[in-house]
């Protein structure tokens, strides 16, 4: 049996370009309300396949959970806040014998 790699036809390569470039729109969304929402404590959007949804202050909350605990240095607070800024799930800090310092929580999609 032989099998050979079939060239993606035209159709399909505008497919895939309108996916790729509906992504990065999104993308770019999530980035401007992420810059926008972190002084506000309005509902952040999260990505859905098809649509974007609201969703209630899951970043809020982990902000406050970061701040109040007082075991963590200034690196570790950025670190965490870098980390829930630039991911589709949020990180949740704990005490770990084993030094993983922060726990991610990521949605279902």
């Amino acid at each position: 049996m032989k099998m050979s790699f079939q060239m993606p036809n035209q159709r399909q390569e505008q497919q895939r370009n309108k996916i790729l470039e509906d992504l990065q729109k999104k993308q770019q969304l999530l980035k401007q309300q992420s810059i926008s929402g972190q002084s506000s404590s309005a509902p952040q959007m999260t990505p859905n396949t098809t649509s974007l949804t609201p969703t209630t202050g899951a970043t809020t909350a982990t902000d406050t959970a970061s701040t109040s605990s007082g075991s963590m240095t200034s690196t570790q607070r950025a670190a965490l806040n870098h980390a829930n800024n630039n991911s589709f799930g949020f990180f949740i800090p704990q005490d770990s014998s084993f030094g993983n310092l922060i726990l991610p929580v990521l949605p279902r999609f």
